[in-house]
């Protein structure tokens, strides 16, 4: 039986069988040889690394928003509360005048004024401890300058005033400002004061204030008046009610250096507010540029610029030296046989080039 060329070729040159043992210290010590930055682990370890850091540089300043979102609805209820005060300040000098310009009846101006003072009570509420009104933290928990503004002895928002200085108002000597809150709390009473001095009977005022809503809820213009004219008694009452003179005094001012404490102080507040959220935009974005400049030192200077670069370039200067081999080994000496092995050592097996295929290819 005549053989062919691959079992001639198979039986010259065939392989002799490695024992594991042999294969095992063979494969230990090219482990030991072999440089850091070219064994898999390195990768593995570098990969992770990069990896690890992306999602930390997207989930660390994550922390965050749940505070910023919270300082949108914060913001608009501290905002929210000037208006409230002009309202019920409006309300209670116009629910005394009774005249007419201001386009509404006692029983209507008695219940709008109950619901801005319910209004501006839930808001502060909302401002101060939260889970209110769309605002989940309160103020008080974690904004030490509203808290300055609001409890602190003294008034801060007045500009020259010593925070410890024991504040009042000129005219109303009962009156003494010990932060805003209690500044606050005083206006409350004030409204309330009012209310009860000079709107409607305590029994009609609920029904005073269902006939408020449904004005507001049916658009409807309100009452009529044929004659529209100035109460100059109710003036006098302006000048001469205590709880009228704080309301008008702490909101639009009157006589002495001090004018508008109480909007004043809000003013504080919501600036508080502006302040703390700079403060959180800052620091989120200081810390994205830090993160930023870690990942990029990582992947361009670590990975790339030592581990991958030190890599190829070990790579290459292997290429090098197993080029100067082949071109060291005495293939004039050898069998045309002896020479295809050579060539096919070193040929890749994408190529899908057996042996006979060099065979071929030689001769």
């Amino acid at each position: 039986r005549k053989l062919s060329e691959e079992d001639i070729f198979a039986r010259r040159y065939q392989a002799v069988e490695v024992s594991e043992e042999s294969k095992s210290i063979i494969k230990n010590l090219l482990r030991r040889k072999q440089a850091w930055f070219s064994r898999r682990p390195v990768y593995i370890a570098f990969l992770s690394a990069m990896l690890a850091l992306c999602l930390f540089s997207i989930l660390y300043p994550a922390r965050v928003v749940h505070d910023i979102t919270n300082l949108g609805p914060l913001t608009n209820q501290a905002g929210r509360r000037q208006y409230l005060v002009w309202a019920c300040a409006h309300m209670a000098r116009e629910l005394v005048l009774a005249d007419g310009f201001s386009r509404m009846d006692k029983p209507t101006l008695h219940g709008a004024l109950a619901w801005h003072l319910k209004a501006l009570r839930e808001s502060t509420r909302a401002v101060r401890l939260g889970e209110a009104l769309g605002v989940r933290n309160g103020a008080d928990w974690h904004n030490p300058e509203h808290n300055e503004v609001m409890y602190d002895e003294g008034c801060i928002w007045r500009e020259g005033e010593q925070p410890e200085k024991d504040c009042g108002i000129e005219g109303l000597p009962k009156v003494r400002i010990n932060g805003l809150y209690s500044l606050m709390l005083n206006f409350y009473d004030a409204v309330e004061a009012v209310m009860s001095i000079h709107g409607v009977d305590p029994t009609e005022a609920n029904a005073a204030y269902a006939a408020y809503l449904a004005v507001e809820d049916d658009h409807s213009p309100g009452p009529e008046f044929n004659v529209v004219r100035l109460d100059e008694q109710g003036v006098r009452v302006l000048h001469d009610d205590e709880n009228l003179r704080l309301i008008l005094y702490t909101v639009d001012g009157g006589p002495g250096d001090h004018m508008g404490d109480l909007l004043d102080g809000l003013r504080a507040t919501l600036d508080s507010f502006q302040h703390e959220a700079k403060w959180i935009l800052d620091n989120v974005h200081e810390e994205a540029r830090v993160l930023y400049v870690c990942y990029m030192v990582l992947v361009i200077v670590l990975f790339y610029g030592v581990l991958f670069r030190k890599t190829m370039k070990t790579a290459g200067q292997e290429a090098v030296k197993a080029r100067g081999f082949v071109h060291k080994l005495p293939t004039y000496l050898l069998a045309k046989e002896e020479t295809d092995v050579i060539r096919n050592f070193f040929q890749t097996p994408l190529m899908g080039q057996g042996p006979r295929a060099h065979t071929s290819a030689s001769s």
